[in-house]
């Protein structure tokens, strides 16, 4: 397990075998996303412009972002105050993005023993 953490307490990333747990604080988005549910993740700076892309970012013009997942099956963000999205790609910041991309290749596609 690794912990990929920004300098906000409560804007991490979590990295287990079976999943990612993705924060942004307490009022940008929360995520759960299974492994093997990630098809790609792009470094990736331009805008992502998508129907079912959500940004973690509370305010996305303040934030910008560096990375895309993109998702085999959406899954539900939580934003602020409890509203919640279905998200088939996922665009946040991450300050180690390509340390985090070759954790997260490490684990996806690979069952668990």
């Amino acid at each position: 397990m690794q912990l990929f953490a920004h300098t906000g307490a409560l804007r991490s990333i979590l990295v287990h075998p079976s999943f990612l747990l993705l924060r942004n604080g307490i009022l940008g988005g929360d995520v759960m996303v299974q492994m093997d549910n990630i098809g790609e993740i792009k470094c990736n700076n331009k805008s992502v412009d998508e129907i079912d892309a959500v940004k973690l970012a509370f305010i996305k013009v303040l934030e910008n972002h560096n990375t895309v997942i993109y998702l085999n099956k959406p899954v539900t963000v939580i934003k602020a105050f409890g509203i919640k999205r279905k998200a088939g790609i996922i665009v946040l910041n991450i300050d180690d993005r390509e340390e985090f991309i070759t954790f997260v290749e490490r684990f996806k596609n690979k069952p668990l023993i």
